[in-house]
């Protein structure tokens, strides 16, 4: 019997961006003209965006997130208990920002942007298109920069793992620098207390760590 062929980084990492679908989100052919219920709102999120979840058992949205959103001001209220086109416009948006950005950048950005979003959405998706490519074409030259090396498997796998983690981190760094430069004026009013909370716990932390 023939050994199994043994799977390139390359080739993994191509089938991983196929399956987790990363240009998937929220169509404007697929948003209703209908205003929609809460259960409605929850049912077209799972259905159009089925591959944003890690797990099966993981939830895109729930009413608890739309009401959070609500709360600290990302979303306007629904309107006689129905979501219109602007807030499954948002929540489509924010479905991506709340896996990564913590909640007072998350208020900075959507501050920051016009109340009536369905103008720039369009331009949003084409924008995101673009750089869904981009990412696309940077996963696959560090997966055959991997394989280059000739490593076993699982060091290869681990690698492609830690550098993808250290790409989303350094990612993560240069937009909260651009967030802190830019969007800062548009941050909540307790946002100064905030920033010096953060900043005494990160020195906090780091004396620490000088200890050890």
């Amino acid at each position: 019997m023939k050994d199994k062929k043994k799977e390139s980084v390359r080739e993994i990492c191509d089938k991983g961006i196929a399956g987790i679908h990363i240009e998937e989100r929220l169509l404007p052919e697929q948003i209703p003209a209908l205003d929609l219920y809460m259960d409605q709102l929850i049912t077209l999120f799972e259905s159009s965006m089925p591959h944003q979840r890690r797990t099966p058992d993981d939830k895109l949205i729930t009413k608890p997130m739309v009401n959070n959103y609500i709360k600290n001001k990302l979303l306007p209220p629904a309107e006689r208990k129905k979501y219109n086109q602007d807030h499954l416009m948002k929540l489509s948006m924010l479905t991506r920002t709340k896996q990564c950005a913590n909640l007072e950048d998350i208020k900075r950005i959507y501050s920051a942007l016009p109340d009536n979003i369905s103008a720039l959405y369009p331009e949003y998706l084409k924008i995101a298109g673009d750089l869904d490519a981009d990412l696309t074409d940077y996963v696959d030259r560090a997966a055959g920069r991997i394989d280059e090396a000739e490593l076993d498997e699982k060091t290869a796998a681990a690698l492609a793992v830690q550098f993808l983690y250290e790409s989303s981190a350094e990612l993560r760094r240069l937009a909260e620098a651009l967030s802190d430069r830019l969007l800062v004026e548009d941050a909540p009013p307790e946002e100064p207390a905030l920033k010096r909370k953060l900043q005494n716990r990160e020195a906090k932390e780091n004396k620490e760590e000088n200890k050890e």
